[in-house]
């Protein structure tokens, strides 16, 4: 008996690894709750209105941009290790690579949701104390994007 709850650490932890190499599930579903709203028909959609996207995607900006400020009102915590970060940025990745990806590109001319102002908000998640860069903080969001992406079509094509 004594060897057995020697060795229950042992066999807990590549669970716990495995667990800690993406986002937790109940922040990707709130991440999704938040663009969910209108993204089914005004991003996901090939033949999207142009006005209608046009009113999604400035409605969806200022969530985004209300659920970073509220996410970095927790000054005790690096936006990597801030949940409430975290959820803005998985949403703001989906919308961003969504709208990078379109066949016919929306013109839209806000520049809020392109790939090179999206990298400046990625980067405040990929630092460290020191404003070094976090190697792991890559894999993780990439991980992090196919599982809530995988979601989130699986979600419109119900719809």
């Amino acid at each position: 008996m004594k060897k057995l709850l020697a060795i229950l650490p042992l066999l807990a932890l590549p669970i716990a690894s495995i667990a800690a190499d993406r986002a937790s599930d109940a922040t990707i579903n709130t991440a999704i709750d938040m663009i969910v709203p209108g993204y089914c028909e005004n991003a996901f959609m090939p033949n999207t209105n142009p006005l209608n996207a046009q009113k999604w995607y400035e409605k969806t900006k200022i969530i985004i941009q209300n659920c970073y400020e509220q996410a970095n009102k927790n000054t005790s915590l690096l936006p990597k290790n801030n949940p409430a970060y975290e959820k803005c940025l998985i949403a703001d990745a989906l919308i961003t690579q969504k709208r990078e990806n379109l066949d016919k590109p929306l013109k839209i001319a806000d520049t809020y949701f392109l790939n090179d102002a999206f990298q400046d908000r990625y980067a405040n998640f990929t630092k460290d104390l020191y404003g070094q860069e976090i190697d792991e903080s890559y894999e993780y969001m990439l991980k992090t994007y196919k599982i809530a992406n995988f979601i989130l079509v699986e979600h419109c094509a119900r719809k």
